[in-house]
């Protein structure tokens, strides 16, 4: 999926589509080959609220690699879903490939005044 999104393959109606049947995962690998299909408010539930690890993987990857493109309150609400993992449940454990993806966008929140 993110490959088909990078060659313009996907639409937003697909997003839309996609989210709306269930289908974070997908949607999120869209948006990860295509910034411009990027749902804000999607990465941040995807982050706080997965359904799986590889969905809230996905929301993180699209949130480290389309950083730049992200509006301050998303940016905010991104943070604050990474800050609730560490303060409770706790998926983003040291050592995982989650937890290093979430390090990498905490950086770069602090490097922009974000965090």
């Amino acid at each position: 999926m993110t490959t088909k999104a990078s060659e313009g393959q996907v639409s937003k109606e697909d997003v839309a589509d996609y989210l709306a049947s269930g289908e974070r995962t997908i949607a999120l690998a869209a948006m990860r080959g295509e910034h411009r299909l990027i749902t804000g408010d999607v990465i941040a539930e995807s982050i706080d609220h997965s359904r799986s690890g590889m969905e809230q993987f996905y929301a993180l990857l699209v949130a480290r690699e389309g950083w730049s493109s992200l509006p301050p309150v998303t940016k905010r609400q991104v943070v604050q879903a990474i800050e609730r993992d560490g303060q409770g449940r706790r998926f983003m454990t040291a050592g995982t490939a989650r937890a290093v993806v979430a390090k990498e966008v905490l950086d770069l929140a602090r490097q922009e005044g974000t965090l």
